[in-house]
């Protein structure tokens, strides 16, 4: 508890652990013209109107005389900048948050070669494999702002087999890193990677395909975004190519 007692100028003597250094801090003067009457009238307002102890006296003198020094100034001045940084960066993230980034994409699932060959990278057991050709038309110029780094376009395929109930494929990707670049119009285009299946039930199954793309900010959470327009398509009931062991 602090208790304020009046005391006159007359009463106030400088302790020996004053020093210039604490005249030319702006809450330490009262002129513009650092004086030993400012730093008396400081003395009497601030530091003996409270019963402070000779060790805390000797303690607001020292961060006195060492708040000009270059380590504080420097300590201020990345701490300033960092809180800013982070302001803005908020302000950045917060301003695009609420924005709808859906779009209709048109998919077509167009050729299917389903192939029953041995997988070498396992134990060359015979599995079914398909590679699908499918055109995909889609703007999405309009999703660029100033808080969208890049987007990560990807096809993805869905089907059910009677050993998984539900399997997922991703088929097809792509990095769009410019506004300009967002509009894809792709006919007949082969599928970058492939189906495989676990044993032989890709025949005869229906498969849907779907754009989505990942929303890549500046600032921010990432965004995972799915056309709501589909397409099925179905696999051959026969094999183009069978490979035996």
């Amino acid at each position: 508890m602090i208790s304020v007692r009046p005391l006159s100028i007359e009463h106030v003597a400088l302790p020996p652990f004053w020093n210039r250094n604490c005249y030319f801090h702006e809450q330490f003067t009262v002129h513009r013209s650092p004086s030993r009457t400012s730093s008396n009238r400081f003395l009497e307002n601030f530091v003996f109107r409270e019963e402070l102890s000779q060790k805390q006296c000797e303690t607001r003198s020292i961060f006195c005389s060492r708040m000009h020094s270059l380590a504080n100034r420097s300590n201020h001045l990345v701490s300033y900048t960092l809180t800013v940084m982070a302001i803005i960066t908020g302000a950045c993230a917060l301003s695009t948050r609420f924005l709808r980034y859906e779009r209709p994409a048109r998919v077509v699932g167009r050729r299917v070669e389903l192939h029953h060959i041995p997988n070498f990278t396992t134990d060359n057991a015979l599995n079914d494999f398909a590679v699908v050709n499918f055109d995909v038309k889609v703007d999405l110029r309009g999703l660029f702002n100033w808080n969208v780094k890049q987007l990560f376009v990807y096809l993805t395929a869905e089907y059910a087999t009677d050993d998984n109930v539900f399997n997922q494929v991703v088929v097809w990707d792509e990095i769009i890193e410019r506004r300009e670049d967002a509009l894809l119009d792709l006919n007949d285009v082969a599928s970058e990677y492939f189906f495989w299946d676990d044993g032989s039930g890709l025949r005869n199954r229906n498969v849907t395909l779907y754009v989505s793309w990942n929303v890549i900010p500046v600032a921010g959470a990432l965004l995972d975004v799915a056309s709501p327009l589909t397409n099925r398509f179905l696999f051959p009931s026969t094999y183009k190519h069978v490979v035996t062991k």
